[in-house]
């Protein structure tokens, strides 16, 4: 698979100064966007809500992005939120698992079989035609995992203790990489899987914000 390396100098001045704003944004976010998920988890002590599908899925998806645009030799300021995101997406992964007592010796096997994916592909082990179909697949596996959260809020109409916060700073996070990515690298496969994320992170918050203002109203108009 031949190295992409891209230079920021061949950007315009206007453009450089979009690319920093937005690269400095998403950053300052991804350092703090699952931490209230993680807060309303670990306070309530339930993450009812939360769909373990899309949970696995999206950390299936920022794992095959991390490795693959490290791969492609892509500017690590274009995808360094996509690390940041991931190791997030386990501490998360992590509190769900806790909290349902599904943590234990029956997680070995999916673990290894994770570990030995994660390295082939870091280290060129895999053919070119798997490397890019294995990003490719990543923009329908977001779609599921974003679609399976989505769905459970409407088919519960109820958001349990999911985070409008969290899917409202990704949604934000997501939009600035559609622009990056169209700015700087592009590549069509991650502009298709931003563009997927930004409308499904912007439906999940309104699901959410909805549902909860819905039982809010519910709570005072309530006879005592």
């Amino acid at each position: 698979m031949k190295a992409v390396s891209l230079s920021l100098a061949q950007l315009s001045p206007d453009e450089d100064s979009l690319w920093f704003l937005l690269n400095t944004s998403v950053l300052a976010l991804t350092l703090i966007y699952k931490m209230p998920q993680v807060y309303n988890v670990v306070s309530t002590r339930s993450s009812r809500g939360i769909s373990m599908p899309s949970l696995v899925l999206e950390f299936i998806s920022y794992s095959v992005e991390m490795v693959y645009q490290s791969a492609m030799d892509y500017p690590f300021e274009t995808y360094f939120e996509i690390c940041l995101m991931w190791a997030q997406d386990v501490i998360l992964l992590y509190v769900v698992l806790d909290e349902r007592h599904l943590i234990g010796t029956n997680l070995i096997v999916p673990f290894l079989i994770y570990s030995v994916c994660f390295v082939s592909i870091y280290n060129y082990w895999l053919p070119d035609i798997i490397m890019y179909t294995l990003i490719v697949s990543t923009t329908p596996g977001l779609i599921v995992s974003k679609s399976a959260q989505l769905l459970k809020i409407l088919r519960d109409r109820d958001a349990g203790t999911v985070s409008p916060q969290t899917w409202g700073m990704l949604a934000y996070m997501a939009g600035a990489r559609v622009l990056t990515t169209a700015f700087v690298t592009k590549d069509l496969p991650m502009f298709l899987n931003n563009s997927s994320a930004m409308v499904l992170n912007i439906s999940i918050t309104i699901s959410v914000l909805y549902f909860n203002s819905l039982k809010a109203r519910r709570r005072r108009t309530r006879p005592i």
